[in-house]
């Protein structure tokens, strides 16, 4: 089944993140994917991608990205998808001891290629954030 398909390529992304293991990324986006996430940046390109998710993760101790409510919609070789997104940040040296918290949704655009889905749109919109880390972005 597609949507299940494309379940498991979001859930890659929050893995991929989670355990900073960011080469993944290449089999959820697109080489000529685009990203916004609001209030963050935006990125043209899975390298860009990857600069921008790992330039920010890499300044936390550990994270989990908790992804719930996937509302999946295909036509044919297209498909959307949004989800729901906590997102908890541990931070390092000063901030071991703190934690951040956002919550937010992701409104991906996926096309189907030869290797399966890959994201070509993703668009994070934060819904709230609590907590300090010390996060430069």
């Amino acid at each position: 089944m597609e949507s299940n398909a494309i379940h498991d390529v979001l859930v890659a992304y929050a893995t991929a993140l989670d355990s900073k293991q960011y080469d993944q990324l290449s089999d959820v986006f697109l080489e000529d994917a685009t990203a916004h996430y609001v209030g963050v940046g935006d990125c043209h390109g899975l390298s860009q991608i990857v600069t921008l998710v790992s330039s920010v993760l890499d300044q936390c101790a550990g994270t989990q990205h908790l992804l719930g409510n996937f509302r999946i919609q295909v036509n044919g070789s297209e498909a959307t998808a949004q989800c729901y997104l906590q997102a908890i940040h541990v931070g390092k040296g000063d901030f071991a001891e703190s934690m951040m918290t956002v919550w937010g949704e992701y409104s991906d655009k996926l096309v189907l290629t030869a290797n399966g889905w890959r994201i070509a749109h993703r668009e994070l919109r934060s819904i709230h954030g609590q907590g300090d880390i010390g996060l430069v972005v």
